[in-house]
């Protein structure tokens, strides 16, 4: 990850607890470039912030993130 990158990951750290798995689909998201804030999410399961980084890279513009939401 360049240096922003780096910055922008060690933010999203700080602020929330993620397991290791979860942490890669947050990198991977960095370093391709895409709002990991829409899936950055402790509440995601590492396959759920799968799915939506894919579909980002997808370019998948109309991918509904409400169906990833954990019942409150």
């Amino acid at each position: 990850m360049n240096p922003e990158q780096e910055k922008l990951y060690n933010e999203i750290l700080s602020k929330n607890i993620f397991n290791e798995l979860q942490l890669v689909q947050i990198r991977r998201g960095l370093i391709s470039n895409i709002d990991v804030s829409l899936y950055a999410k402790p509440e995601f399961t590492r396959l759920q912030m799968e799915e939506i980084r894919l579909g980002l890279i997808l370019n998948m513009r109309n991918l509904n993130l409400i169906i990833y939401k954990w019942n409150n």
